[in-house]
């Protein structure tokens, strides 16, 4: 889970760093927007504007880390942000057989609970259980099967 708490960015997300890495997905984030990426997908994260310092903090849990072992093999994740005289364009990894990358807006959470507008970490401070989808992802198994980034 990611908060952007300056600037802009995109947090690139694909399901999987295998040779078809299924969905591809680029959210683009403004300060106080919350990304929230599956658990198990591989991701990144990108300054999106050039021009100006970003910065954000992410919640993870340790126990459920990535395995890089495919994404070091691919040299990298199935698309590349470049930037052109248009903003940042996406350039594809050849070594994987990915379709089109989805570009979306940063969105609500209500699924997990999440107020739009209030910081992670107070919303962590007034109920920690809030967090038990970043904690402990599989006690809301029903919710990630569901899950549209």
């Amino acid at each position: 889970m990611y908060e952007i708490w300056d600037g802009k960015a995109i947090i690139y997300m694909q399901e999987t760093a295998k040779d078809n890495p299924g969905s591809c997905i680029a959210i683009h984030a403004n300060a106080g927007e919350v990304v929230i990426v599956p658990p198990g997908w591989a991701h990144y994260t990108v300054n999106a504007d050039p021009e100006r310092n970003m910065s954000f903090g992410a919640w993870c849990i340790r126990d459920y880390g990535f395995d890089y072992e495919d994404v070091r093999a691919h040299g990298g994740l199935a698309y590349f942000p470049v930037i052109k005289e248009k903003g940042i364009e996406w350039e594809p990894n050849t070594t994987y057989r990915a379709g089109t990358i989805i570009e979306k807006n940063a969105r609500e959470y209500s699924e997990f609970g999440l107020k739009k507008g209030i910081p992670i970490y107070r919303q962590y401070e007034d109920d920690h259980n809030l967090f038990n989808f970043v904690t402990n992802p599989v006690t809301l198994k029903e919710i990630w099967n569901n899950y549209q980034p």
